[in-house]
């Protein structure tokens, strides 16, 4: 069973267990690679926009939806956020 499915059935994982480092790793890969081409997208190419919006979102996109702006945050982006945040401050995009 992947680490998704068993996270999606309750089980809790150490984040530093390999097995979930290497699977959560690949998909973040995955998913900011798809960013990627969607950003790098002619806005005129919706059909190729849509098409790439489904694969990132494994088909689950339900019909008629619309997004923009996807986003790649670096790792050290989000680490400075958290901290920032324990500091008290904190960016409208990060909510717990």
């Amino acid at each position: 069973m992947s680490v998704f499915a068993d996270l999606r059935n309750g089980k809790a994982y150490d984040i530093r267990d390999s097995k979930y480092r290497q699977e959560v790793w690949t998909e973040i890969m995955r998913c900011r690679h798809l960013c990627h081409k969607i950003n790098a997208a002619d806005p005129y190419e919706t059909g190729r926009i849509t098409e790439l919006e489904k694969e990132l979102f494994n088909g689950n996109l339900p019909e008629g939806s619309f997004s923009e702006n996807f986003e790649q945050r670096s790792l050290r982006f989000c680490e400075k956020e958290l901290e920032a945040r324990k500091k008290g401050a904190y960016s409208s995009w990060l909510k717990f």
